[in-house]
């Protein structure tokens, strides 16, 4: 999976990155994956990176540059 591939990159390069927290909203919600094909796509592709209200510029800074890194 090429997401498992870049969270694996990015955590070696000290990026904490991971699969999504949350699920899609329709698992929550009972609704069949038939009727929402591309949500359970897109969630196998996602990578969530860090975000929260105390990330600094210079930790966004390194972020940035190890995402750019790994997907020249």
């Amino acid at each position: 999976n090429c997401a498992e591939s870049i969270i694996k990159k990015l955590q070696g390069l000290g990026v904490e990155a991971k699969k999504p927290v949350f699920k899609p909203l329709r698992n929550y919600l009972g609704l069949s994956n038939k009727d929402y094909p591309v949500t359970a796509q897109v969630y196998k592709s996602v990578v969530s990176l860090p975000v929260y209200p105390q990330l600094q510029e210079a930790q966004v800074r390194f972020i940035v540059d190890k995402v750019r890194r790994i997907l020249k």
